[in-house]
């Protein structure tokens, strides 16, 4: 979803806690030095870790439709059970937001 109903700039799904300190690090602390320009950002910790970040990521983001213009998913390829390449294994998550929605939904 995008426009003035969106809460947040950037909906941040992570597997785990180190993944999660990382990218607040990035945007709070670090974003100024690294270029990146300030938003309003929620990193949340998938409940599945690794896994769950390659497989159920549109079911847990789904939570926040309304509340976030973009979504990104971070996990680490080692532990995320997916015998594939580390491309093959993430490559479903980049065509994953906004999710198809109904009127309902949005409103």
């Amino acid at each position: 979803m995008t426009g003035p109903t969106a809460l947040m700039d950037l909906l941040v799904l992570v597997a785990d806690k180190q993944i999660k300190a990382s990218i607040e690090t990035l945007l709070e602390v670090r974003g100024d030095d690294l270029g990146i320009r300030r938003m309003r950002s929620w990193v949340v910790r998938h409940p599945r870790s690794d896994p769950g970040c390659r497989a159920d990521s549109v079911r847990v983001a789904r939570r926040y439709i309304r509340q976030a213009d973009r979504l990104l998913v971070v996990f680490d390829h080692d532990g995320c059970g997916s015998g594939d390449s580390p491309e093959e294994a993430s490559g479903g998550s980049r065509r994953i937001w906004p999710p198809t929605v109904g009127a309902d939904d949005r409103e």
